[in-house]
C-alpha cells in the first residue's frame, strides 16, 4: 500500500477560552479521524493562558504538538512559533474559535499547491449562518482611524451564508488569518506575520507581501468553516495603531475596489454595515399586534424591519 503524504500542518494559537478550544480539536477529530496527528499536523502554540487549557491540550499530546509557552507572544508571534515547528509543505493557520467539518481543509490545502497560488482562504459563517467573511475589500468611508483612507472590511459582511456572490471562486488581494493556507516555503521567505501588529491586520499585513511577490490569493467560497468571531482576540487591542501602521507600510498602493466590484458582480461598494449608524427614532404603533389576521403580520414585520 503506497502511503499517503501528509496533507497540511495546521497551526493552533491559544490563550485561555478552553471550551472553545476543546470544541476546535473535537471538529478536527470528527473531520479529520484516524489521520489527525498523522496525515495531517496539527500544531498548538498556547500563549501562557491564564485558564486550565494547557492542561486540556496535555489530554491531546499522543496526536497535537503542544508548544507552551512562557509569555503571550499574540497571534503573530504563536502563529510564527508554531510555523518554524512545522514539517509538511502547506500550512493552515486556524482561529480555536473555529469549527471545521470534514474535506474542507484538505481542499484549501490543495489549493495553495497550484502553481502560482500564495495563499487561500474560505468563507466564514457565524453560528446562525450569516456571513462573517467572504474576503476582505478595501473601502473608503469617514472612520476615526483612517478617515481619508481606505479600510480593510469582510465582503458582504452579516448577509445571508448563502449568498450567491460568497459562495463563489475567486481571486482577492487578502483574506482572514482566521483560517488561512499558505506555502511553508513562501511564508519562510516573506518572513512569516509582522509581529509589529498586535491581533489585528497582520493577515492583511501578510497577504499583500503574497501579492507583492507575485502570488495570487484565491478565496473559496465553495468552502466553510463555521467561526466564532473575535471570542479569543482579547481586550486592550489598540485597533487604531494597527491601522497606522498597516496605512504606513501600503496606504499608498491601497484604493476603494471599485475593479473588483465591477468585475466579479457588476456591482458597486457600499458603506460598509459595520460603518452605518442609524439614527434612533420613537415608534409608535396603533393596532394590535399579537393578532392572527394579515394586518397584525404586517405590524409584526414593520417591527422586525
Amino acid at each position: 500500500m503506497t502511503a499517503v503524504p501528509p496533507r497540511a500542518s495546521i497551526v493552533i494559537v491559544t490563550y485561555g477560552q478552553r471550551a472553545l478550544t476543546e470544541a476546535c480539536l473535537r471538529s478536527l477529530e470528527s473531520a479529520l479521524g484516524d489521520e489527525l496527528g498523522r496525515g495531517t499536523e496539527v500544531i498548538v502554540v498556547d500563549n501562557a493562558s491564564p485558564d486550565d487549557t494547557l492542561a486540556l491540550l496535555r489530554e491531546w499530546g499522543d496526536r497535537v504538538t503542544v508548544l507552551a509557552q512562557g509569555e503571550n507572544h499574540n497571534f503573530s508571534g504563536g502563529c510564527n512559533i508554531g510555523a518554524r515547528a512545522a514539517r509538511v509543505d502547506v500550512l493552515i493557520f486556524l482561529n480555536n474559535d473555529t469549527v471545521v467539518t470534514a474535506g474542507v481543509l484538505d481542499a484549501l490545502a490543495e489549493t495553495v499547491r497550484e502553481p502560482g497560488v500564495g495563499a487561500a482562504g474560505l468563507r466564514l459563517l457565524y453560528p446562525d449562518g450569516s456571513l462573517q467573511h467572504a474576503g476582505f475589500h478595501m473601502v473608503t468611508h469617514p472612520h476615526p482611524q483612517a478617515p481619508e483612507h481606505p479600510l480593510p472590511h469582510h465582503l458582504l459582511y452579516r448577509n445571508d451564508g448563502e449568498h450567491p456572490a460568497g459562495r463563489a471562486v475567486y481571486e482577492m488581494d487578502c483574506v482572514t488569518g482566521a483560517c488561512l493556507a499558505i506555502p511553508r516555503a513562501l511564508f519562510a521567505e516573506l518572513g512569516g506575520f509582522d509581529e509589529e501588529f498586535v491581533n489585528g491586520c497582520e493577515d492583511v499585513d501578510l497577504c499583500f507581501r503574497v501579492r507583492a511577490s507575485g502570488h495570487t490569493i484565491v478565496y473559496r467560497g465553495d468552502l466553510t468553516v463555521e467561526h466564532h468571531e473575535g471570542a479569543t482576540r482579547g481586550t486592550g487591542i489598540d485597533g487604531s495603531a494597527n491601522m497606522r501602521l498597516l496605512h504606513q507600510r501600503w496606504g499608498a498602493m491601497m484604493e476603494q475596489d471599485d475593479e473588483l466590484a465591477a468585475r466579479n458582480w457588476d456591482g458597486e461598494l457600499g458603506e460598509p454595515l459595520q460603518g452605518r449608524v442609524l439614527p434612533a427614532r420613537d415608534v409608535v404603533v396603533a393596532g394590535d399586534v399579537t393578532g392572527i389576521g394579515p394586518a397584525a403580520d404586517e405590524a409584526r414585520g414593520l417591527l422586525l424591519a
